[in-house]
């Protein structure tokens, strides 16, 4: 098992379009549901089933023949949790990866937005040298999915799709 997250800003000063803890939340939510204007790595996407606390989703990675399983759980206002398993491997209750997408907040009320990817079965953590590019990989993709999930929700916001 290695677990990896990222944290970004989500209004640095740079930024002219401040998004609320509301509309990133509702970014979120679009994002479980169409990931593939979010997350570059998947090039397809199926919602199996869909209930008011979350979704049942089949996905497809690019380079990957083989679509995974994500049961979708949300926990408003600031907490979007996926689980991977595999619908090919003859244990399909063990979890592939658990990810979370986490709003949070400063004292001072700066808000951030942090990514957590939990991979391979839960237990020891893994030490061989796959193990660690494998980590490399994922943290590289993380960083670049929540930059691009903040500004695919800057455009949501901006094009009236998301609402204030």
């Amino acid at each position: 098992m290695r677990l990896v997250a990222t944290t970004l800003p989500v209004n640095p000063p740079s930024e002219t379009l401040h998004l609320t803890e509301a509309q990133l939340y509702q970014g979120l939510i679009s994002k479980a549901r169409d990931p593939i204007r979010f997350v570059k790595q998947i090039q397809q996407c199926r919602i199996l089933s869909e209930h008011e606390s979350g979704l049942r989703r089949e996905i497809v990675f690019t380079g990957r023949p083989e679509a995974m399983l994500e049961d979708v759980e949300y926990f408003p206002p600031g907490l979007v949790m996926f689980t991977m398993t595999s619908p090919t491997s003859n244990d399909r209750t063990t979890p592939q990866a658990r990810i979370t997408n986490l709003i949070s907040h400063t004292p001072d009320g700066g808000l951030f937005l942090t990514f957590s990817f939990a991979f391979g079965p839960n237990g020891q953590l893994d030490k061989d040298s796959e193990a660690d590019t494998r980590e490399r990989e994922v943290r590289k993709a993380g960083e670049e999915t929540v930059a691009h999930t903040l500004a695919v929700v800057r455009e949501l916001v901006q094009s009236g799709q998301i609402k204030a």
